[in-house]
């Protein structure tokens, strides 16, 4: 588990688990300084996250990652349960995808990744974790059929409204949730989504005008 260390991994880490109001055990901060010290390491590579210093960019992801699961929980009234099924749409380095299944291992978890690289970047990290009940698909979620409906869906920075909607309503099943990070026009995009069969629930501010963490229910 060789890569690069951060200035002070305890605290993205302790700062992962307090955004996210969960207990964090031991192996879990393991886990989670490793998958922080892999993408420092294959940044140097390629293009995993955003540009500028890679801890802080981690950091900041990481915790927008574990804030979404917050609000998740909150908007549900419960944690995703174990055999929760998750479909993460458009994963990337692993955000929020791999924080949640790090934070709650009970989840099943599917990380939709059409890009051959971060493909391997996740197919790598859940390989050496050694997670049990998460894959890495390489196809776009909207082209995938599941044998299973999903109950929630989630994304990070993966399109506009408009797009991913329709794709959350086909992955997840009657009364299922759908959780998404946007930026401040967020609003004008739901305007213009029209009917998707999706009702919009709820929203909460992201720390430092990062965004917004909104709630979708799929109507049965």
């Amino acid at each position: 588990m060789k890569g690069e260390q951060f200035p002070d991994m305890s605290a993205v880490v302790d700062a992962v688990a307090a955004s996210a109001g969960v207990q964090v055990g031991r192996e879990q901060e393991e886990r989670l300084a490793y998958f922080f010290r892999e993408i420092a390491t294959w940044s140097r590579r390629m293009h995993l996250v955003g540009r500028g210093r890679i801890e802080e960019t981690v950091r900041v992801q990481a915790v927008d990652s574990a804030r979404l699961l917050r609000f998740t929980i909150d908007s549900l009234g419960r944690e995703p349960g174990r055999g929760t099924r998750v479909a993460d749409i458009g994963s990337g380095a692993g955000f929020p995808a791999l924080i949640w299944k790090i934070l709650m291992p009970g989840m099943e978890l599917t990380c939709f990744e059409r890009r051959e690289k971060p493909l391997m970047f996740l197919e790598r990290v859940i390989g050496r974790l050694g997670m049990k009940g998460v894959s890495a698909e390489g196809m776009d979620a909207e082209r995938f059929t599941p044998e299973h409906l999903f109950d929630i869906a989630t994304s990070k920075a993966a399109g506009r409204l408009r797009k991913l909607l329709p794709i959350a309503i086909s992955l997840i099943g009657p009364g299922g949730s759908y959780f998404t990070v946007k930026g401040e026009g967020w609003r004008e995009e739901l305007s213009a989504s029209g009917d998707t069969g999706m009702r919009f629930e709820a929203s909460n501010t992201l720390p430092e005008e990062r965004g917004w963490m909104l709630y979708f229910k799929r109507i049965p």
